[in-house]
């Protein structure tokens, strides 16, 4: 009788030992998910304020471009009172068509310049805007590793 006993002592350490061994084994799996979503996670908290700089880049020389159209505008409008003025005086004819034809040249170069801004702003918010839905879907993918990093660490 003490052989069988010990017969089944025996199985019984040997199924624990199992037991312990398959344990182990997924603690160790688990732990690894755990280590990769943290990389993860921090490889996505990179992007993220990677992606948000370059907003805030793209924000900041939409900015400056607004700015130099501005300028632009204020200074077209000058000139067109300008040429307005000339044409409007009765000065000997050969000075005004000098001057109408400078003023002219100067604002057809200043017009030029002005629809080159308006496409650099037009291209400066497209890049915006992907930049935006890129951060965007940075934060949803940082928010859903959060929840797996809790969700392991629990």
């Amino acid at each position: 009788q003490e052989q069988s006993q010990l017969q089944a002592a025996t199985r019984r350490m040997e199924s624990l030992d199992q037991d312990l061994q398959q344990q182990t084994s997924q603690w160790q799996q688990s732990q690894s998910q755990y280590q990769s979503l943290q990389q993860e996670h921090a490889q996505l908290q990179t992007s993220l304020q990677k992606a948000q700089d370059r907003v805030a880049l793209f924000e900041n020389r939409e900015s400056e471009t607004q700015e130099s159209l501005a300028t632009l505008s204020a200074a077209k409008q000058t000139l067109e009172e300008q040429l307005e003025m000339l044409q409007e005086k009765r000065v000997l004819e050969d000075q005004r068509q000098g001057l109408a034809a400078q003023l002219q040249a100067q604002l057809d170069t200043w017009e030029s310049e002005m629809q080159d801004k308006t496409k650099e702003m037009e291209d400066l918010r497209s890049q915006l805007e992907s930049s935006k839905a890129e951060a965007s879907s940075l934060k949803t993918q940082l928010e859903e590793s959060s929840g797996k990093v809790a969700s392991l660490e629990e």
